[in-house]
C-alpha cells in the first residue's frame, strides 16, 4: 500500500478525469463501504449472489471507512481527499488527488455464497469460483442513493496485510467506470394488489400493519396502514419479515426480504427466502409465479 502524491492534470486530461471522479462519487454513495450488494458473473444474470463492500483502493491507496475520504475541488476539477489515521484516530496524512488512474473495490473472496447456486451454475464458474483472476462480474446496488450496476474484472485475490480486516482473504476488483449505469430492479411485469400484510424489521421489532401495492417476480412494494406513524429506519443492512395470507386454505406466508429503496411513503423489498416446513429456504421462480397467480385471483 503506497502513499501517492497528487498529479497535476493537463488541459487535455481534465474532462475525462472529471468524469471518472464523478463516477466514483456516484459509486461511493450507492456502493458505500459496509453495504450489502449483489453480483453475478457477466451474462449470467440468474446466478445472483450477495456480498459486502469492504473498502476501496484509489490507485494503490486502501481505505476501509467512509471517514477516510471525501470530495472537494471545483466542478471542473474535482478532487478526492484521502486521510490516513493513526491508531489514536488522529489524522497524520492528507492526500488530495485530482487524477485517478485506478479505482478498485474490495469484497470478501471466501464467503461461500457460490454454494447457493445449482450444480450447473457452480460448474460454469470453474474450479476457482467467481473470483479467478480476470473473471468479469457485474455488481448491483441494493438500496443506496441510486439503483446502479457496473462491470468489474477480478484483479487478484489477496490476504490483507493490515487494517481493520487484517488477514482476511479478499477479491480486488478493477472497476470499469465507463460501465456504470442505472438499472430498474423491478423491470418484470407487476401484479397490482391491496393485499393486507404485516412487516417486522429484523424479525424482532414492532409488527406493523401494511398493504402490498404490487409484486413482480422477486420484488414487492408496500405502504404502511394509515394508522401507523411511519416506517422505521431501513438500510441495506436490515431485513424485514413480511407475512401475508394469499391462500385461504394455507398457513400464513412468511417472506424474508431485503430493503431496496424508498419512494415517499412506500418501500420496495426484495424477496430472498420463504418459510417452508419451519425453515427459511431460497425464494425461487416457481414460488414467485405461484404468488403472482394467487394475487391475481
Amino acid at each position: 500500500m503506497r502513499f501517492l502524491k497528487p498529479i497535476e492534470p493537463d488541459d487535455t486530461d481534465i474532462l475525462p478525469t472529471r468524469r471518472r471522479i464523478e463516477a466514483i462519487m456516484r459509486i461511493a454513495k450507492s456502493f458505500p463501504i459496509g453495504a450489502r450488494i449483489r453480483y453475478h458473473p457477466e451474462f449470467d444474470t440468474a446466478s445472483l449472489l450477495d456480498t459486502l463492500v469492504l473498502g476501496y483502493v484509489f490507485d494503490d491507496y486502501f481505505v476501509f471507512t467512509a471517514n477516510q475520504f471525501g470530495f472537494s475541488g471545483s466542478e471542473s476539477i474535482p478532487t478526492i481527499d484521502i486521510t490516513e489515521y493513526s491508531r489514536a484516530d488522529a489524522a497524520i496524512n492528507l492526500l488530495s488527488l485530482n487524477r485517478i488512474d485506478s479505482f478498485q473495490l474490495l469484497i470478501p473472496s471466501s464467503a461461500g455464497e457460490e454454494r447457493k447456486l445449482d450444480c450447473n451454475s457452480r460448474a460454469s464458474l470453474g474450479r476457482n469460483g467467481p473470483f479467478a483472476k480476470g473473471s468479469p462480474l457485474t455488481l448491483i446496488t441494493l438500496g443506496g442513493a441510486e439503483n446502479l450496476r457496473m462491470n468489474v474484472v477480478v484483479h487478484k485475490r489477496m490476504l490483507l496485510p493490515n487494517g481493520p480486516h487484517q488477514g482476511m482473504q479478499v477479491a480486488v476488483l478493477d472497476v470499469l467506470l465507463e460501465s456504470l449505469e442505472g438499472h430498474e430492479p423491478r423491470a418484470q411485469p407487476r401484479v397490482e394488489t391491496r393485499m393486507p400484510a404485516t412487516v417486522c424489521r429484523d424479525g424482532s421489532d414492532k409488527v406493523l400493519p401494511a398493504f402490498i401495492l404490487d409484486v413482480s417476480e422477486f420484488y414487492m412494494r408496500l405502504m404502511l396502514d394509515h394508522s401507523e406513524s411511519g416506517w422505521p429506519p431501513l438500510s441495506a443492512k436490515h431485513f424485514v419479515l413480511i407475512s401475508l395470507k394469499p391462500w385461504p386454505d394455507r398457513p400464513v406466508l412468511k417472506l424474508h426480504c431485503h430493503f431496496v429503496r424508498e419512494a415517499g411513503g412506500e418501500r420496495v423489498f426484495e424477496i430472498v427466502q420463504v418459510l417452508k416446513q419451519d425453515k427459511f429456504i431460497p425464494f425461487e421462480m416457481l414460488d414467485a409465479i405461484e404468488l403472482k397467480i394467487a394475487l391475481m385471483s
